[in-house]
């Protein structure tokens, strides 16, 4: 491994955080005429941030800080929520910042909206269209019993 490499995990490995000041972004979410408009499904087609701070959050499943998860995929896209949503307000944000969102859930079917939608809806802010975003069907996750996991970019 060269030593450059290693000098750049250093900070990572040490457990040291940059905060060095960042302007604010602009958020643009666009949703073209020669495009379907799906902002009423719940998403934007395009979504662009120039400047300020990306907000990289890891997939965020059903499980709780109590490492417990719900075996319903209602009460699992909540609790991922929940995740997403804390996740956000300790780098300082809120869905209303949310720029993409990536939706891996196991044996997706269309169906499934009905108890993922309410929850999903969340993510989304009060005053703000909807962030781009994709669902995935996959076939497992981490966990035999983990059913989706919710994947997200910030930026402020």
């Amino acid at each position: 491994m060269n030593k450059l490499y290693l000098l750049a995990l250093l900070p990572i490995v040490a457990g040291c955080q940059s905060t060095a000041p960042v302007a604010s972004t602009q958020i643009e979410h666009i949703n073209p005429p020669t495009m379907i408009d799906t902002s009423a499904m719940g998403y934007s087609q395009v979504v662009t941030a120039t400047g300020g701070k990306l907000i990289f959050l890891a997939g965020q499943g059903p499980t709780n800080p109590n490492e417990k998860s719900a075996k319903d995929l209602r009460g699992q896209a909540r609790q991922a929520v929940d995740n997403i949503l804390t996740g956000l307000k300790e780098a300082g944000a809120g869905p209303e910042h949310l720029v993409y969102l990536r939706i891996n859930v196991v044996d997706y079917n269309p169906r499934m909206m009905l108890d993922l939608a309410p929850e999903i809806g969340r993510l989304k802010g009060a005053d703000t269209p909807p962030p781009a975003s994709v669902f995935i069907g996959v076939d497992s996750l981490i966990l035999p019993t983990t059913k989706i996991e919710i994947e997200a970019i910030a930026a402020l």
